[in-house]
């Protein structure tokens, strides 16, 4: 099969389009031909070697992990799914075998099936984003509702779906974006859209139960004083020192708390019923060809995005 490969970490220029050999799924996996696979800032970062400890496999190395696309064979030990299921999901970058290919071999509690409603580009924008977002939100603060909520980059890929999430729980919603996207996270369903450029939230009157920092580039020490007597920082970017804060504060009222992903399917099957309900919406700002890896790695890395961007595999 094509895929995409490194065999160094690297700058854009080390990834390759390569024949390298169909995967071999497990009984308790299926095979699943990707018809599109979203572009998440993992893959650039492990690309350039910042995860390289954590690496469960030596080079070469796929990169990836979301995608959509259709089942080809299913192991012995699925029950669930058949040959031609259209089923979009998530694999973990740390493996090495990830989904910018033509194939991946995925454990079947790593799928769902298609929401009846979206294409295989709006579906593989979903995974990891919306996994973020959901558990985030939902479980680490337990956001209700009535909550107030503050979701800093608000139109990008986790964030875009931060939303719509926050709203489905029943929030009120603020959303800080930029001067060009007030108006793309208030269609979303914001109910207060704060230009960044234009003001500060920490400091602004305003408290709230649950700050999301989405692009980590805000701390919990600089907005405990906009956060509610037990209010939740949560951050998707893991760093010593977020880390440090998450201890200090596991016994204070006001915490800092850091996102670490792990698929579980009833979250994806949640997100697919969310869709389908009509709750939940992907925004694909830009879509590449497989040739164009390179281009959409470094649109990611500029960190000035709406929505998400997706690469769409060739037709068989």
């Amino acid at each position: 099969m094509k895929a995409i490969v490194i065999r160094q970490y690297g700058s854009k220029e080390v990834l390759e389009l390569a024949e390298v050999p169909d995967p071999e799924p497990e009984d308790d996996e299926l095979l699943v031909r990707i018809h599109a696979f979203a572009i998440n800032p993992i893959d650039w970062k492990i690309r350039k070697g910042v995860a390289r400890w954590f690496m469960r496999k030596k080079f070469p190395i796929i990169l990836g992990q979301d995608f959509s696309g259709e089942v080809v064979s299913v192991g012995s030990q699925v029950g669930d799914y058949e040959i031609g299921d259209r089923v979009f999901g998530a694999v973990s970058s740390l493996r090495g075998e990830g989904t910018y290919a033509e194939l991946i071999a995925v454990p079947a509690k790593n799928v769902a099936t298609l929401p009846n409603n979206m294409s295989f580009l709006e579906a593989a924008a979903i995974p990891t984003a919306g996994l973020t977002a959901l558990v985030a939100l939902r479980d680490m603060g337990g956001l209700q509702t009535g909550m107030d909520v503050l979701i800093n980059g608000a139109a990008g890929g986790v964030g875009h779906y931060a939303v719509q999430i926050a709203k489905f729980l029943g929030a009120y919603v603020t959303a800080i974006a930029g001067p060009d996207n007030q108006d793309f996270v208030t269609d979303l369903g914001a109910d207060e859209a704060i230009d960044y450029t234009q003001a500060d939230y920490t400091k602004l009157p305003s408290r709230y139960d649950v700050i999301f920092d989405t692009i980590g580039n805000r701390h919990f020490r600089e907005s405990i004083p906009v956060l509610q007597p037990r209010g939740i920082f949560i951050s998707t970017m893991p760093s010593p020192s977020q880390y440090l804060q998450m201890a200090l504060t596991r016994f204070s009222r006001k915490k800092s708390k850091t996102f670490l992903l792990q698929v579980e399917e009833d979250d994806l099957w949640d997100l697919k019923k969310m869709a389908e309900a009509d709750q939940l919406r992907s925004h694909v700002e830009h879509i590449f060809s497989l040739e164009q890896i390179a281009e959409a790695q470094a649109l990611s890395e500029s960190h000035h995005l709406r929505g998400k961007i997706v690469i769409q595999m060739p037709t068989p």
